[in-house]
């Protein structure tokens, strides 16, 4: 992980550069640091605004925290030593960050995790229906699921199987108080950051149980040597990433370039908090350099420019996310009984109490649209019942035969 100083020429002020994927990226190319990303529209403007800047590696360094004795380490030591007046990186405005600089708005965002993505799972069927005592029942349930859902899919693409297949998400982690339910998974976490101290100073009962899974990494949204072991074990359902949507899709991005596929993870779909961006601006710095360095970050926020760069790189891996890793599959009898369109007609032939239990021609039909309620399974009890119901049919018939005899 790599930082860069910028120092301003014309009045001899300084920023701190970060490594942090999406928002900044580091190339060192020999003794030359290019800077990309979207946050380098505020060095732009600054550049601008205030005037030319050159750049001094500075080394690995990370935020900082505040120590007992009231120093602070990282980047925010530096402001406290004077040696860096601003600080260009997604920043969140705590409280003892705030008496060492000014805050100077960024964005709003929320704090989710990394996690798997779950696999679909055969649904539970409700095959109460087939217990009924109803011999037509069966009969009737045999010939439509055996007939109608095979000439369904046979007439649409082959893609459609597994959208027909009845089956539902596999159990995950959606949001912090999920990960109690699997006491195996352990959350991964920027060492330092404000999204490891939640956890190592827990404000709720959920963060206080969590507090033990807890594992800090240092260089983690930086794109550390060890990010893709992490990711491999968040695939494998035994980790979660605690960050923000915009640092989970850079991870996905860094994964798909480093393994050349989309790795089966995604962004929790619930958020679990609020967080608001900033970046710091010393007090050592004068009231009117303080105000140009605002005025030149509202023209990019205000312009939209910020955010639309952000969108692009989220899309880039939203897109990579939604990509077909399901290999095609032949027609299975599971697909059968999962049919998206399951139509069962009953025909209930009943008796009248009153007409000595002879049948009655009333024909009662029943059309059933799959559902969780309503979706039928084939058993080995259908296939013994349709004998049984052609043995009763003339059974009946014969019946009826010697009445009128």
């Amino acid at each position: 992980m790599y930082s860069v100083l910028a120092r301003f020429r014309l009045f001899i002020s300084e920023a701190g550069f970060l490594q942090f994927t999406p928002f900044i990226a580091l190339n060192r190319v020999g003794d030359e640091v290019s800077v990309a990303g979207p946050m380098t529209l505020f060095f732009d403007a600054f550049e601008a605004r205030i005037g030319s800047i050159s750049f001094l590696l500075a080394g690995d360094m990370a935020h900082g925290v505040r120590l007992e004795n009231g120093s602070f380490t990282g980047v925010m030591g530096l402001i406290q030593k004077g040696l860096v007046d601003v600080f260009l990186a997604p920043s969140v405005m705590v409280e003892e960050r705030i008496d060492l600089a000014e805050a100077v708005f960024l964005g709003a965002t929320t704090y989710r995790f990394l996690t798997w993505q779950p696999s679909k799972v055969e649904a539970t069927i409700d095959s109460s229906p087939l217990r009924r005592r109803s011999p037509w029942l069966r009969l009737c349930l045999s010939a439509f699921m055996f007939v109608f859902p095979l000439v369904l899919m046979n007439l649409l693409n082959s893609k459609l199987i597994s959208i027909m297949t009845v089956r539902t998400d596999e159990d995950f982690i959606n949001k912090y108080e999920d990960v109690l339910r699997f006491p195996n998974v352990r959350i991964y976490s920027e060492a330092g950051s404000t999204l490891s101290l939640m956890f190592q100073d827990p404000k709720t009962e959920t963060f206080r149980k969590l507090s033990s899974r807890l594992i800090q990494r240092r260089g983690l949204f930086s794109h550390g040597p060890k990010l893709m072991a992490m990711m491999s074990e968040v695939a494998a359902k035994q980790r979660v990433i605690t960050c923000t949507p915009e640092i989970c899709q850079g991870l996905i991005m860094k994964a798909w370039k480093e393994r050349g596929k989309c790795l089966e993870v995604m962004t929790s779909p619930e958020s679990s908090g609020p967080l608001l961006g900033t970046f710091f601006v010393s007090y050592m710095l004068s009231r009117s350099l303080r105000g140009d360095i605002r005025s030149a970050s509202l023209a990019v926020l205000g312009a939209g420019l910020y955010q639309e760069q952000l969108k692009f790189i989220m899309f880039a891996a939203e897109k990579c996310a939604r990509e077909e890793t399901v290999a095609m599959e032949p027609l299975a009898v599971r697909d059968v009984k999962g049919s998206f369109l399951l139509l069962a007609v009953e025909f209930r032939l009943y008796r009248d109490g009153h007409s000595k239990g002879h049948l009655c021609d009333g024909i009662a039909i029943t059309f059933l649209c799959g559902g969780e309620h309503s979706v039928f399974l084939l058993s080995q009890d259908i296939m013994l019942t349709v004998q049984g119901s052609i043995d009763w049919l003339n059974e009946e018939k014969a019946n009826r035969v010697r009445s009128k005899l």
